[in-house]
This record gives C-alpha cells, sequence and structure tokens, in this order.
C-alpha cells in the first residue's frame, strides 16, 4: 500500500480584493450617472400625467354634475372663491351656476376647489369652463394646457358637447400663454 502525500493547498479566498470593490463602485457609479437625468425626466412626467388625470376628473365631475341635476357648472380660477378671475395656476374652482351670471350666488353651490401643485403651470384659452345640461351644445369649447417645460407638456381638450380629451399631438401643445 501506497502512501500518498497532501500538499497544502493554498488558503482559500474568503473575500472580495480591493481592486474588485472598486471596480464594482465604479461600474455602479457609471450606471447611476447614465441613468440619473432619464430617471428625473421620468418622475417630471409622472408628476405631470397625475396632475393631468386629477384635472381631468375634476372636469369629469361637472360635467356629470350638470347633466345629472340638469344645471350649468362652472370651472374657473378664482382669488376669493366667490366669482371667476385671476389664473389658472391659482386656485379653481367648481360649481353650480343657477342664474349663469360666473358667480357664486345664495342658491349656487361649490362642489369642489383645486390647487394644481406648484411648478406645473396651467394656460387656458377660456376665462372659464361652462358644462351645460344634456341635450344642449352650449358646453364652451376649450383647451387646458398643463406645462412643466416645453418638453414635458400635456392638454386637455373639451368639445362643445362636453367631450374631455388628452391632446396626443405635442406639437399643437402650447405652453406660451
Amino acid at each position: 500500500m501506497k502512501y500518498k502525500l497532501k500538499l497544502a493547498s493554498h488558503y482559500q479566498q474568503l473575500a472580495f480584493t480591493l481592486i474588485e470593490v472598486m471596480l464594482v463602485i465604479g461600474f455602479i457609479a457609471t450606471l447611476v450617472m447614465l441613468a440619473s437625468p432619464s430617471l428625473s425626466s421620468f418622475f417630471q412626467r409622472n408628476k405631470l400625467t397625475s396632475e393631468v388625470n386629477q384635472f381631468s376628473s375634476q372636469l369629469q365631475l361637472a360635467k356629470s354634475v350638470a347633466a345629472s341635476q340638469f344645471i350649468y357648472v362652472i370651472i374657473c380660477p378664482t382669488q376669493d372663491r366667490a366669482s371667476c378671475g385671476g389664473r389658472w395656476a391659482d386656485e379653481i374652482i367648481i360649481f353650480t351656476d343657477q342664474n349663469d351670471n360666473s358667480v357664486v350666488d345664495v342658491n349656487d353651490k361649490i362642489l369642489a376647489s383645486y390647487k394644481v401643485g406648484s411648478p406645473i403651470e396651467i394656460y387656458a384659452n377660456r376665462d372659464k369652463v361652462r358644462f351645460a345640461p344634456i341635450n344642449t351644445a352650449s358646453t364652451s369649447a376649450a383647451t387646458i394646457t398643463l406645462c412643466l417645460n416645453d418638453n414635458i407638456k400635456q392638454a386637455l381638450v373639451i368639445s362643445n358637447v362636453g367631450r374631455i380629451r388628452l391632446e396626443l399631438d405635442k406639437d399643437k401643445i402650447d405652453c406660451s400663454y
């Protein structure tokens, strides 16, 4: 019987070397630097989309109340919650308008108020948006634009029969009102 001598093997490596750790950190830092501009843009687009969806739901509320209660409903910017006036980037109120004078009277009811987040600007081609009762075509047509900058923008278009849609052609959206 022959005996074999076992030679001592090399020590097993239990950790990473400093060079390997530095290479991995450098690789991760490069990936983060490449992804951060698109990630920032992603968050900005999501913020704007969220605001557009919320504004659209306010418009849908006004349209629904006008149709169900057979009454005119006004959406407009306000400074005092009593009448229309001011910038769309300020507070916006939604109210029933019994006598169609665009002022919150005793018989009128404020349905909601809404304020858009600060970096987002709102522009509209009308002073107010009026939803008429069903089967009438006297709803005011309007385009409401929400802009974060010239590249990140969306618009809601309201037809004269009250249809609300999102403008898909970015070239038709103007943020320079």
